[in-house]
């Protein structure tokens, strides 16, 4: 899948294997068009051997 817009919302965001680790940010609910969002192949998955290189967290539901 491919990071991509309509109009001014950001619908899909990909970025696989960016070396991504720690929590996601409570900025990422003002993506308020965001429907997609993929991450894949970033350091350790969840559950793995050292989950401070892990990325994890919860996306919020409404913007902070």
């Amino acid at each position: 899948m491919a990071t991509y817009c309509i109009g001014n919302d950001l619908v899909s965001l990909s970025l696989s294997s960016n070396g991504l680790k720690g929590t996601l940010p409570d900025s990422i609910s003002l993506f308020t068009g965001l429907r997609f969002l993929e991450l894949p192949n970033n350091n350790e998955p969840l559950g793995g051997s050292d989950e401070a290189k892990a990325l994890h967290g919860t996306i919020p539901s409404t913007p902070t």
